[in-house]
């Protein structure tokens, strides 16, 4: 084997290669000419979020050193145990965040367990550095020394990520009871945290229901409840990058608060590899047991081993009508929320809670500040809780391409599914708000009728947007925390347009003295509008996909 610092060396080369190598295909994808009004829209849309940023930072008033370092440190806690919650939920991965050609070429080459940490170390440090630079360029005007909180937001962005690849790696080593318990533990110490934070909102927004003051409120909260005592235990780690942050430039305590935030980062590097060592031998003793196990022997003596698996996957599936494709790709579908349909019941939980909240918080709110909140939660997070679309199928692209199916039946097969579970929420939650508050035929009419356009809408647009800009689930990296926050930002802003639109239409129409039939009549078509463009639009980008150049095998 070669001396350890020269393979550091010729891992760090290939890290710096394979960064190179993405940068250039990420930029022959944008200026390729079927993306090049999706990347002129993009970057537009990045402007405008900037300019706005600078904007609000130049005009706000300076927060307190006191209270920046509660957030800081809150703030980052906070966020390692959503990291725990996250992974105890997912599907384990223990391949510590590579990718598949990663896995090929270097977590199977002869390499110490600790060299291919500092390879995965140094994939991240880019993304970790633009974090850093952005969170800063929100702060500097609340610290004295901007070099101070730069180093110290790389720092704590890097024990964060160490703690989320300590989450990761510890979900995938244990056994099935054993993340059951790790789900109970976490899970509810977050929902803890997250029903304080919604407590405080509603104490903090005195009834109101705008959803402006509803965020502002929701911000204060979180401030609030990362300046708790409990989170502040938690945030023990993150304590020297948060004195370091406000620190000035001079005086022996920016040495002092700099070398402890050095020595938490080197441990946090450490304690990563000390945790995969573990779960290693941790993996073998499980299955051992399993193997072991008086239940899996007996299932061995008596199940036909080939005759088992075929039929346990025949009462898995659905019997549809072909609809020339459609049927079978739905029953494709199917599959994936039998296994997940506890996960997807449980992620539907807080957007009917949020969506009701009107009706507890306001005296007189209606059935249309309830769907208000529904557009929200069916544009902005139905399509990333329920994932039904085309991110689980992006290593069987050529798969699917190959299919005798048109693509307008592909995609309608792909968001059928997921469009009737968020049609069936919604007539739930409506159903559940007309109990509550009575309203008229033609409010459910507009209601129901306009939520179920926009449900179509939604999942035709995530398509749309993954198969312009592609990538692979649990990827990370600059390009996408860009791409997290133009679409979000984008969805938002689509929706206040919406909801701009809907309001000059109801002005019109109270001014022209139309019937109500004209004023329904008009929201359903501009709503079933809005949901056959998409889909048209998102059948075009299917059609046009190339497997040899859209796929992101290199990530």
């Amino acid at each position: 084997m070669m001396p350890s610092w020269s393979m550091v060396q010729a891992l760090l080369l290939s890290s710096y290669r394979s960064m190179v190598t993405r940068m250039r295909r990420c930029v022959a994808r944008l200026l390729s000419p079927k993306r090049l009004l999706a990347t002129i829209a993009a970057a537009a849309f990045m402007m405008l979020y900037l300019a706005n940023g600078l904007l609000v930072v130049l005009t706000r008033k300076p927060v307190a050193p006191d209270e920046l370092t509660l957030w800081l440190g809150g703030g980052m806690a906070i966020y390692g145990l959503f990291h725990f919650v996250r992974a105890s939920w997912q599907e384990p991965d223990s391949r510590l965040g590579l990718s598949p050609a990663e896995t090929l070429w270097i977590s199977r080459a002869p390499l110490r367990q600790r060299e291919l940490m500092a390879y995965r170390m140094a994939s991240i440090l880019p993304s970790t550095l633009v974090k850093a630079l952005l969170v800063a360029t929100v702060l500097y005007c609340d610290v004295p020394s901007l070099a101070c909180l730069v180093l110290a937001l790389i720092m704590a962005m890097g024990v964060l990520e160490s703690l989320r690849l300590i989450a990761d790696r510890l979900a995938a080593s244990l056994s099935s009871r054993e993340r059951t318990l790790m789900r109970i533990g976490f899970s509810t110490i977050g929902l803890a945290l997250v029903m304080q934070m919604l407590v405080r909102t509603l104490v903090s927004s005195a009834g109101s229901s705008h959803p402006l003051s509803l965020l502002t409120a929701f911000t204060a909260a979180c401030g609030e409840t990362a300046g708790t005592p409990f989170v502040q235990w938690l945030a023990i780690p993150w304590w020297p990058m948060a004195k370091l942050a406000i620190a000035a430039d001079t005086g022996a305590s920016v040495f002092a608060y700099g070398s402890l935030s050095i020595l938490v980062a080197v441990l946090s590097f450490v304690v990563v590899s000390w945790v995969d060592e573990w779960s290693t031998r941790h993996e073998m003793i499980c299955e051992r047991k399993r193997l072991d196990s008086p239940a899996y022997q007996s299932s061995r003596a008596t199940r036909d081993p080939v005759a088992y698996q075929p039929i346990r996957r025949r009462k898995t599936l659905l019997a549809l009508p072909n609809l020339r494709g459609v049927g079978p790709i739905m029953a494709r579908q199917w599959v994936a929320v039998v296994r997940y349909r506890g996960s997807i019941a449980a992620s539907l939980v807080a957007p009917a809670v949020l969506s009701l909240a009107p009706l507890v918080t306001q005296a007189h709110a209606g059935l249309l500040h309830v769907a208000a909140w529904l557009a929200v939660c069916t544009l902005l997070l139905a399509p990333p809780m329920l994932r039904i679309d085309f991110r689980r199928d992006i290593d069987r692209m050529w798969l699917l391409r190959s299919l005798p199916i048109t693509p307008l039946a592909m995609m309608l097969g792909q968001i059928a599914l997921p469009s009737m579970i968020t049609i069936a929420f919604q007539l739930s939650v409506v159903a559940t708000a007309c109990f509550v508050v009575p309203a008229s035929p033609s409010t459910i009419i507009l209601v129901v009728g306009g939520l179920s356009g926009l449900a179509i809408f939604s999942f035709a647009l995530e398509n749309l947007v993954f198969l312009t800009f592609p990538h692979r689930p649990k990827q990370d990296g600059l390009a996408m925390m860009v791409r997290a926050k133009l679409v979000f930002l984008g969805k938002g802003l689509l929706l206040a347009c919406m909801a701009a639109a809907f309001i000059v239409w109801v002005t019109l129409c109270a001014n022209a003295s139309a019937s109500l039939a004209v004023l329904v009549g008009g929201c359903l078509i501009a709503s079933w509008a809005s949901a056959g463009a998409a889909l048209l639009l998102a059948t075009r980008c299917w059609r046009r996909f190339d497997i040899h150049f859209d796929t992101p095998f290199l990530h």
